[in-house]
């Protein structure tokens, strides 16, 4: 294992301020990372998109070589209570959303979503998929 490929894998769950995010981790049997809340009320007043907070579980550099495995790595954390996570996101109108940062560059980490059941998994889970490319 190369000891500079590492991933920083985040799964966020964003939710409308009048969402209990507290109901996540009942859910999941997982406490969050982080909890963040828009904390700005003119914000929100203006741009009721803007209007949300977020959960927020957060492996730290993960020793991965490649994509798959980080993400895989995540959502085995909360996989086990998939339908029942999908089920609220949808009847609350939450986002799933799974955000990658490499701390090594394409030369070391292998930069492809490519197994079949990392894809299937983000895909249950309506999945939006970010990359942060700036810690390279």
């Amino acid at each position: 294992m190369n000891p500079k490929a590492q991933i920083t894998v985040s799964l966020c769950i964003a939710a409308p301020n009048s969402v209990d995010l507290a109901t996540i981790s009942l859910i999941t049997g997982v406490e969050p990372t982080r909890i963040w809340r828009q904390s700005n009320a003119k914000i929100a007043a203006t741009h009721p998109n803007l209007d949300y907070q977020e959960w927020t579980l957060e492996i730290e550099r993960h020793p991965a070589a490649d994509f798959d495995v980080a993400i895989i790595a995540i959502l085995d954390l909360v996989w086990g209570s998939s339908d029942k996570l999908l089920r609220f996101c949808r009847s609350s109108n939450a986002v799933v959303s799974v955000h990658l940062s490499p701390h090594a560059g394409p030369d070391v980490i292998v930069f492809a979503i490519d197994d079949p059941i990392t894809i299937k998994r983000l895909a249950f889970l309506e999945s939006k998929l970010h990359f942060h490319l700036d810690r390279m």
